[in-house]
């Protein structure tokens, strides 16, 4: 296992609180139930997160899973991030029937194409929510796993929720990839911004629905 994988692995366990450390572990999906059941869950964090890494390291994690844990963390914990919310406009009114998987080659490719070094990982979740995490790199460095872009897209509507990475200089390129994989023509950004991220859902999709 890369050794940037083993930190961003246990940098991510140290983030969650010590009671929820299992829950979380078990939602991710990637050790085992016997391999959890070795881990002594009220020792101290730190010893909790080498524990974690040294079975990751038995799985052979790879950045895939590491940031698939990232999501579920995030997804739990929406309120750590800033979140502004867009909305995309088609020209018509037609209605397209959106195809998942369309969707994710899409983004992948307009992202990759543009920049070479970057990592897209994708989550849904039961109320049609797509979550996607992206890590920027420049043309000649690695992805940044600590300064990553998170979008939320509820499919059936046309918002768009971002929480912008510090390099905000890759959010016309996110936003771009976005209109492109989801059959819009254009995106705006609309005076709304919260650490609470239902609280924006419930504001945009009440008018949406009104």
């Amino acid at each position: 296992m890369d050794e940037t994988v083993a930190e961003y692995i246990r940098r991510t366990v140290l983030k969650i609180p010590r009671d929820e450390i299992k829950t979380m572990l078990q939602k991710w999906g990637f050790l085992s139930e016997a391999q959890l059941q070795t881990i002594n869950f009220h020792q101290i964090k730190e010893n909790i997160s080498q524990d974690v890494v040294q079975l990751c390291e038995e799985n052979s994690a790879d950045i895939k899973q590491a940031a698939v844990l990232d999501i579920i963390y995030n997804h739990i914990y929406p309120n750590k991030r800033m979140w502004s919310v867009y909305q995309m406009n088609k020209t018509g009114e037609d209605t397209e029937f959106f195809d998942l998987t369309d969707f994710k080659k899409k983004i992948k490719r307009q992202l990759r194409s543009a920049l070479k070094n970057v990592t897209v990982n994708f989550r849904e979740y039961e109320d049609n929510a797509i979550w996607i995490r992206i890590a920027w790199g420049t043309p000649y460095t690695k992805p940044n796993q600590y300064k990553t872009s998170y979008v939320v897209y509820h499919s059936q509507t046309p918002y768009v929720f971002i929480s912008a990475s510090v390099l905000r200089s890759n959010l016309p390129l996110l936003c771009q990839a976005l209109v492109a994989a989801s059959n819009y023509h254009d995106i705006r950004e609309m005076e709304l911004r919260s650490h609470s991220l239902n609280s924006l859902k419930d504001i945009v999709f009440k008018r949406y629905n009104q």
